[in-house]
């Protein structure tokens, strides 16, 4: 990332695996983002939730 000046600065940043709790949070970005989303359908919570319990299902979250 660069600053003001144009130079490189380092962020702080983690990545970990979606908890439950994420949800509003993802959500917002999503909106915030413009990307369709459908919180009555495939992206309710339930769904989620249900689809990160599967052995193939990786939902990362990037922190800063």
């Amino acid at each position: 990332m660069l600053d003001m000046a144009g130079t490189r600065e380092a962020l702080d940043v983690g990545i970990r695996e979606y908890r439950t709790e994420d949800y509003e949070s993802v959500l917002a970005l999503w909106a915030g983002a413009g990307l369709p989303f459908k919180p009555e359908g495939r992206d309710r919570r339930k769904i989620i939730d249900s689809q990160v319990r599967q052995p193939n299902v990786v939902f990362l979250i990037l922190i800063i």
